[in-house]
């Protein structure tokens, strides 16, 4: 059973304060609710050469997303400043919030590996599982992610013929960090600059030329990913007992005290990014 709600609200205000500015504010809100409840409600999953045969591993699962987003760009056009030509001055700035209320159920009930289609026959060992792992963990996580963005830029036009664009912006990523309670902060600039000439200035010739980065920021899946694997601990059993992987089975193998494993992942933090020429 699948129940999917989305709610969204969205804002705009262009207010002209004169010939020459304008300013844009925007406000954007968003919540998205899932739920998945498997029909098998509890018990492993049993895995066979034919196909897979009770409740799934990642199931039950759900999660509680809340959007919050504020923009604000102010633009101003002038002729002539200062003797220098006319320009297009632009700047802004873009304010991101989101959190998340995750429920993972990441193999908290087991599964059993078995290497025949045969039915269970407790007094026939080639019909027991031959392997039974699960994880031990909490499947409920959160996690918050806030983005500060400023942006500045300049339409120059000293003559008729030539046009730049220069152009600079600073992105601010706070986000919760995949390991403990700590909060995992980057930094980005992106200066982008491109021109437009006219050689012969009648409008049938255009030369153009630029460069700029751009950056992508961390994407807020793999963070989640991580954090949610490192809060697990792995029990993996070989030759287990069924329906009890830690009972008696006729292999003669009895597992009073498995070995856990755990899942750390090698996270550098790096931001994505691109340079365009």
């Amino acid at each position: 059973d699948s129940l999917v709600k989305n709610q969204d609200l969205v804002g705009s205000w262009s207010w002209i304060l004169s010939s020459h500015a304008l300013n844009e504010m925007r406000f954007s809100a968003a919540g998205y609710v899932t739920d998945r409840v498997p029909l098998t409600k509890s018990g492993p999953d049993i895995r066979r050469p034919s196909g897979r045969f009770g409740k799934a591993s990642n199931m039950p699962q759900g999660a509680k997303q809340l959007y919050l987003e504020f923009q604000n760009n102010f633009s101003y056009s002038v002729e002539n400043l200062a003797g220098t030509g006319s320009h297009d001055l632009k700047a802004g700035v873009n304010w991101y919030r989101g959190r998340i209320n995750l429920n993972f159920s990441n193999n908290l009930d087991g599964i059993f590996t078995f290497s025949t289609d045969q039915p269970f026959d407790p007094t026939n060992a080639s019909t027991y599982p031959s392997q039974f792992n699960r994880n031990i963990g909490d499947p409920f996580i959160q996690t918050a992610r806030t983005t500060t963005s400023l942006f500045i830029q300049d339409g120059w036009k000293p003559r008729r013929n030539i046009t730049f664009n220069v152009g600079f912006r600073y992105d601010h990523d706070n986000q919760e960090s995949p390991v403990g309670s700590r909060t995992a902060s980057w930094d980005s600039y992106a200066p982008r600059f491109a021109v437009a000439w006219d050689p012969l200035a009648d409008g049938k010739t255009s030369i153009r030329g630029g460069y700029g980065i751009f950056n992508a920021g961390v994407f807020g899946t793999v963070m989640t990913n991580i954090k949610q694997a490192s809060g697990f601990v792995q029990v993996v059993i070989a030759n287990p007992g069924y329906p009890d992987p830690l009972g008696f089975n006729p292999r003669g193998t009895r597992i009073t005290n498995p070995t856990p494993s755990t899942t750390i992942a090698a996270f550098d933090g790096k931001v994505p990014h691109t340079a365009t020429t």
